[in-house]
């Protein structure tokens, strides 16, 4: 039934169709007086937001109003004259049994700890969430990436949706779908890698691509080369002199130099197939020799100018730019990794359920970030202000995004 509002109805046809609606939450609001009865009230929130209230009266239970867009019947109800209550009125008419341990083994558990406050974004909401989140009709995929880009906007794609720039208003817009992954700086420039293996059949060409806030577009290295006369990969040089593979990782460090990783497809095996390259400020580029596999490694700009090599099978250590291991012993696994200001380092700890920091002089702070029992983040990213988003794949299946105020304004 569609935008009805009047004083009572046909109250156990009602309930056994809300009560049957999977894909209803039922969120309390304040009450009102209605038909000279006191009455508590409820909001009705479906998979695209909010599609209805229903008001009940506090010392009877009666049902005083319904109102809004309900998923089944359309169907007019039979409108009741004002009455005191009966016992019919208390009589449930669905069976009502206890859940079992499959049900509760799936159902979402609120963490035990307090957790430092946050605001969802996305997602749909836990059962003892009350506010509804700031975006409700962001699509979230199971997967995804975050990139902060600064003033409350971010870089969201993933799973089955393309690369788009969230505004602080949530105002979505799209962004170029061919380009396989965005990196940022956090200060608002993107930053990816564009071109073809063979492009044309005849002419091979990758570069880095800057884009400003503005919309400038920059080549900031690359050239194009023709294939079996001279494209003579893995050379040093100036950037736009150096012929490039495919680039699938860019990062930009605290000096202001560019961190980025190429794809050699015709390696023999996977512990050979990636090339890690330092772009300094005066447009040189080198091969930055690596003493470990890159095969697993998950790279995040670190502290004065020091790329952070998280192993997602082992640990992670630090190295400049020449290769040189600076600092070893570091955190590594599968975990959410994100660069933060000053050189810091965030990291999501799963089963602890704490987002923590390492500071560039080695400092670390934990902080207990638990929405939900069994959260597992899969991106973090850090706005140029401090606040923090997670963006998690939840131990239900179902995705969420949260907006996390500077936890270091709280801890100093």
């Amino acid at each position: 039934f569609t935008n009805v509002d009047v004083s009572f109805f046909d109250f156990d046809t009602i309930v056994k169709e809300i009560a049957a609606d999977e894909k209803v939450t039922v969120m309390e609001i304040a009450g009102r007086t209605i038909a000279g009865f006191e009455g508590r009230c409820f909001q009705l929130i479906g998979e695209t937001g909010a599609i209805g209230e229903v008001c009940v009266a506090i010392d009877s239970g009666v049902l005083l109003s319904l109102s809004g867009v309900i998923e089944g019947d359309r169907g007019t109800r039979t409108l009741s004259s004002s009455r005191a209550p009966s016992p019919a009125d208390f009589e449930l008419p669905f069976p009502v049994g206890e859940p079992s341990s499959e049900d509760l083994a799936e159902w979402p558990r609120q963490a035990s700890a307090p957790s430092i406050p946050s605001r969802r974004i996305a997602g749909d909401l836990f059962h003892w969430e009350t506010e509804l989140p700031l975006c409700p009709d962001l699509q979230l995929p199971a997967r995804a990436y975050l990139l902060a880009m600064g003033e409350g906007r971010f870089l969201l794609a993933g799973e089955g949706i393309g690369p788009r720039l969230i505004g602080p208003d949530c105002s979505v817009e799209l962004l170029n779908p061919d380009v396989a992954q965005y990196f940022g700086d956090g200060e608002g420039s993107l930053y990816y890698g564009e071109g073809s293996r063979f492009m044309d059949s005849i002419r091979s060409a990758h570069y880095v691509v800057r884009q400003s806030p503005d919309g400038t577009v920059t080549r900031l290295a690359g050239a194009e080369c023709t294939p079996g006369v001279d494209c003579e990969f893995g050379l040093e040089g100036p950037s736009d002199k150096v012929v490039l593979e495919w680039i699938f990782w860019i990062g930009v460090g605290t000096d202001g130099a560019t961190w980025f990783m190429e794809f050699i497809a015709d390696a023999g095996r996977d512990e050979e197939r990636y090339r890690l390259r330092h772009l300094s400020t005066e447009g040189h580029i080198t091969t930055v020799p690596s003493q470990r596999s890159l095969h697993s490694v998950s790279p995040v700009p670190g502290p004065r100018g020091l790329l952070y090599m998280a192993d997602q099978n082992a640990g992670g250590w630090l190295i400049d730019s020449t290769g040189a291991i600076v600092e070893d012993g570091l955190p590594g696994g599968i975990q959410a990794f994100a660069p933060g200001r000053d050189g810091d380092v965030w990291r999501y700890v799963q089963g602890a359920n704490d987002l923590v920091v390492r500071h560039a002089d080695g400092v670390e702070e934990s902080f207990h970030f638990a929405p939900e029992a069994e959260l597992w983040p899969d991106s973090i990213a850090v706005q140029p202000n401090g606040d923090l988003l997670v963006k998690s794949t939840a131990y239900t299946g179902r995705p969420g995004l949260w907006l996390v105020p500077n936890p270091l304004n709280r801890s100093r």
